[in-house]
């Protein structure tokens, strides 16, 4: 979502690790605030959180908008797997899609790996995306050592 947002808005982007310099975050701010530029802080706490010495960032992130991402429900999982294949010009069947969600772990970025094994499987197979396909798709992830969800596999 960060590569979009910059890409659409030739924006500045800072991504705040654990230990990160505030020199080089007030200088970024400054940068972006000459340039007219958005700057996206990406960071897995809020900056209120952080411990912030130097007096002028301080305010700044103070008057920073907060924009917290969780994790995707089943709802927009099913959305993002439906845009996937819409895209690619194909489509993911009700009975794939209701199965994946429920046992796949919720994050964005285990959404685009699923999506692009089960794109390939289909290619492979010339067949469209159905339940087979997405079972051999998340049990190939898991395999590799990545979670999946609460459910079994071979659960249904």
């Amino acid at each position: 979502m960060a590569s979009q947002f910059l890409r659409e808005t030739d924006g500045l982007c800072f991504e705040a690790e654990k230990g990160f310099r505030e020199e080089d975050l007030f200088h970024l701010w400054n940068k972006a605030q000459t340039e007219r530029k958005p700057l996206l802080i990406l960071a897995s706490r809020p900056v209120a959180d952080w411990s912030v010495l130097l007096p002028d960032l301080q305010s700044r992130l103070a008057a920073s908008q907060l924009i917290e991402i969780g994790a995707p429900d089943e709802a927009l999982l099913t959305g993002l797997f439906q845009k996937y294949f819409a895209m690619r010009g194909t489509t993911i069947s009700e009975e794939a899609l209701s199965w994946l969600v429920r046992r796949m772990e919720r994050s964005y970025q285990d959404v685009q790996i699923l999506a692009q094994r089960m794109d390939r499987l289909a290619i492979e197979r010339k067949k469209p995306v159905t339940r087979n396909i997405a079972q051999e798709a998340l049990r190939s992830y898991q395999d590799e050592g990545h979670a999946i969800g609460t459910e079994n596999l071979a659960d249904k």
